[in-house]
C-alpha cells in the first residue's frame, strides 16, 4: 500500500527529488576525500555572480576547460552523498572546512610578512560553496558552524 501511495504522490508532483534515496551503501573511507579534491579543483572553472547570487561557469577560452555549473554541481554532490552512508557527507563537509581553516591560518601566519586580509580566490569560493550547500539543502548553518566557527561566516557575510 505504501508503494502505491508513493507513486500517487509522485504523479501529483508533491515530491522533493532531493529527499529521494534509491539505495544506501556502506561508508566508503576515501570517497569524501576524492570529492573534496574534485570540488576544490572545480573552483578554477567557476565564479560567484553577485547579480544572480549563485555560482556560475566562467567564460571559456579553452575547449579543454571543464564545463562546470555551480547549482548543477552542488545538487549533484548532494545527490551522490544522499545515496551513500550519511557519514560520507559529514566527512566531505569537514574536509572542506579543514581546507578553509588551513588557508586562513596560512594567510595570517606568514613569517616576516604582513598578514593578508583578503581570502584567496579558492578559499573564498570554498566559503561560498559551503554557504550554497546549506542553502540548497534547506537546512541551517549549525553543522558547518560547529566545524568552522560562526565568526568566519559572519565576517564573510559582512564583507560581501
Amino acid at each position: 500500500m505504501l508503494k502505491s501511495i508513493t507513486e500517487a504522490v509522485e504523479q501529483t508532483g508533491f515530491v522533493n527529488p532531493m529527499n529521494k534515496v534509491y539505495c544506501l551503501s556502506k561508508q566508503l573511507e576515501q570517497l569524501p576525500l576524492m570529492f573534496a579534491l574534485l570540488t576544490i579543483n572545480s573552483f578554477e572553472y567557476v565564479y560567484f555572480s553577485a547579480h544572480s547570487s549563485s555560482i556560475m561557469q566562467r567564460p571559456q577560452n579553452d575547449k579543454m576547460m571543464l564545463k562546470c555549473d555551480g547549482p548543477g554541481f552542488i545538487v549533484g554532490m548532494l545527490t551522490i552523498f544522499k545515496q551513500f552512508h550519511p557519514q560520507n557527507e559529514n566527512t566531505y563537509m569537514n574536509l572542506l572546512c579543514h581546507y578553509l581553516k588551513n588557508e586562513i591560518y596560512r594567510m595570517t601566519s606568514q613569517a616576516g610578512q604582513k598578514p593578508q586580509t583578503e581570502l584567496t580566490r579558492t578559499a573564498g569560493m570554498t566559503l561560498i560553496f559551503l554557504d550554497e550547500i546549506v542553502r540548497f539543502k534547506g537546512g541551517s548553518r549549525e553543522t558547518i558552524n560547529q566545524m568552522l566557527g560562526s565568526y568566519i561566516f559572519d565576517t564573510y557575510k559582512r564583507a560581501n
